[in-house]
């Protein structure tokens, strides 16, 4: 869709209907090694509450696993099923005829499953990978599901011609279910850790039947010529510590190359070694950062990570991690915490910094960054863990009824559901949105749900299999209702690390900021590759046009694609224009 149809295509969308949130209990953290913190965190009262619209059809698949891709559209996928296969659902939700309403029988709206049964799978279970997007928009899954732990998925979307596109498989060293994945400086990507058979991962397993499943390695796959490295060891001594919680590590590229790992409650720091090469790279622990206070940050009882924003000139970094169990060995009767805590990874001394106590608990949500450069939490529950549990019946906001027999939820099973609301952070002040001042979605999204950031600079939910829900819900934040927003007509399509990015736009009101966004690619509460950076902005002597410096250390911009925003001085945001970033020779 051309970028300067896209805020027309907003005025549509946001003339649905808000739904309001209603109350529910807080919950407190118990049981920490570490001192509780005092009191809540600040909170704010944001100018509105937002507007969601519903009901998207996912074209009869659960969105467990979700990319954008270069043209703005998302692709998504799941597990295989009698009726779909391994199916991909594509999705083009900033498209409005593609919604359904009035005036359009005989067209079947939402995502269009693509590529037959097989999808972009290969052929190969592509369930619970880990996966990246590359500067080409391609969709690359590492892993998989059952028998098919083993396997690499290589998908070239191939501009969206549909008879063009290609999905190459190989197969890995080692199993890989639940790996933590990243994309390095030079375009290469890091696989860690994951597990060597599924299911083998959380504190209730069977360690003598899954003790073979332990996978306390890592690897790098080029995308280029399609090879990846042996299996190295080097973190062995933190992820087979972390065993059996081991499974979808926070993986996070770090400003001088090394990567920080975060598994389980740890945080260790790696410096990249070797002459850059596939086969000559390695990492060597170099230090290590206190452990997360307080439970585990991940499966089964996950909590929200991501990185903030990094503000010019780039020397911190800082990781928000929040939410997750009150206590480890959660069960489906376990609270969720409302606590949240940050750390600088810029610095090798820094110590967990308490944010304080959100304004609710959430366990199983997931993390956005906003194009206002706030932190969005979207989906997830009050109680319980992730997995599959017993039989149970759900009615839904809407009226739609689901009587849940197999692979039903261990969450929020008594079906309030008080966590369709988002939460926004703001880094800038330390605040979050009060409880209950945001828009509720009409779904619950629990496990296996998703959320990515659209071209629109709205948020798509979808997912959540344990509630039966083939359906996806846009979100559009406060930030969108700041008055006339600029428009990006058009800019960059490809740059090399460090190229400034040119953009001409339209605005009635004067630019003066600008933020770069990793496109999304995510599942299972884990934002791949996310990360953000305010830029200097300069405009241009020519009206309408503007230079955007990137940054020099192409640690900070690894090869993909981002999104580029532009801010005015009253705090509304233009659309997003999607920019393919290359490695620099």
């Amino acid at each position: 869709m051309p970028l300067a149809s896209q805020a027309a295509l907003l005025l549509g969308l946001l003339s649905c209907a808000a739904f309001a949130a209603s109350p529910g209990d807080d919950a407190h953290g118990r049981g920490l090694k570490a001192p509780l913190p005092t009191g809540f965190a600040p909170t704010f009262k944001p100018e509105n509450a937002g507007m969601w619209q519903s009901n998207y059809p996912t074209a009869g698949l659960f969105m467990i696993h979700a990319n954008v891709l270069k043209d703005g559209k998302v692709i998504g996928w799941s597990t295989v099923s009698r009726e779909t296969g391994f199916g991909t659902a594509l999705c083009d939700p900033l498209n409005p005829k593609t919604w359904p309403g009035p005036g359009k029988r005989g067209q079947k709206p939402g995502c269009k499953q693509i590529l037959g049964k097989n999808g972009i799978s290969g052929g190969y279970n592509h369930f619970c990978s880990g996966q990246v997007t590359t500067a080409k928009s391609e969709v690359i899954m590492f892993g998989g599901h059952n028998q098919d732990i083993d396997w690499l998925r290589h998908f070239d979307y191939a501009n969206g011609n549909e008879k063009q596109m290609k999905v190459h498989s190989q197969p890995l060293n080692s199993g890989r279910w639940y790996p933590g994945v990243v994309t390095l400086a030079d375009g290469k990507i890091l696989m860690v850790a994951g597990v060597a058979k599924s299911g083998c991962s959380n504190y209730y397993v069977d360690l003598k039947t899954c003790a073979s499943a332990n996978n306390p390695s890592y690897s790098t796959y080029d995308p280029n010529t399609r090879q990846q490295s042996i299996d190295r060891f080097d973190m062995r001594e933190q992820l087979a510590d972390a065993f059996p919680q081991s499974t979808y590590p926070h993986v996070l590229l770090l400003p001088d190359g090394g990567v920080a790992v975060v598994a389980k409650k740890s945080l260790v720091k790696y410096a990249r070694q070797g002459d850059g090469s596939l086969t000559g790279t390695s990492f060597k622990r170099v230090s290590a950062w206190p452990d997360r206070p307080g439970p585990g940050l991940v499966y089964p009882q996950t909590g929200q990570a991501i990185l903030l924003p990094m503000e010019y000139p780039y020397t911190k970094m800082e990781f928000i991690a929040a939410g997750g169990s009150r206590k480890d060995n959660a069960t489906q009767f376990t609270p969720a915490s409302d606590l949240a805590w940050k750390i600088d990874l810029a610095n090798p001394a820094a110590q967990w910094e308490s944010v304080g106590r959100m304004p609710q608990e959430r366990v199983m949500g997931d993390s956005i960054i906003l194009c206002d450069g706030t932190i969005g939490f979207f989906n997830g529950a009050g109680t319980g863990i992730a997995g599959w549990g017993m039989p149970v019946s759900f009615t839904y906001a809407d009226g739609v009824s689901y009587n849940c027999q197999t692979h039903c939820s261990m969450a929020d099973r008594d079906g309030v559901f008080e966590h369709r609301a988002p939460i926004i952070y703001d880094p800038k002040t330390g605040a979050f949105s009060e409880r209950d001042s945001l828009a509720k979605a009409v779904r619950p999204r629990l496990y296996h749900s998703s959320a990515v950031l659209l071209p629109s600079c709205q948020v798509m939910v979808s997912g959540s299999d344990v509630t039966g829900d083939t359906t996806a819900e846009v979100y559009s934040p406060p930030h969108l209702f700041r008055g006339p927003r600029p428009v990006i007509v058009s800019g960059s399509d490809s740059i090399v690390q460090g190229q400034d990015l040119k953009v001409q736009y339209t605005s009635q009101e004067p630019v003066t900021k600008a933020l770069l966004l990793r496109t999304s690619a995510t599942t299972h509460s884990m934002p791949f590759d996310a990360r953000a950076l305010w830029l200097p902005f300069k405009p241009s002597s020519t009206s309408g046009q503007a230079v955007l410096e990137m940054p020099a250390n192409p640690n900070l911009t690894p090869p993909g694609m981002y999104m580029i925003v532009l801010h005015t001085a009253k705090g509304a945001v233009s659309n997003a224009h999607i920019v393919s970033v290359f490695q620099r020779k």
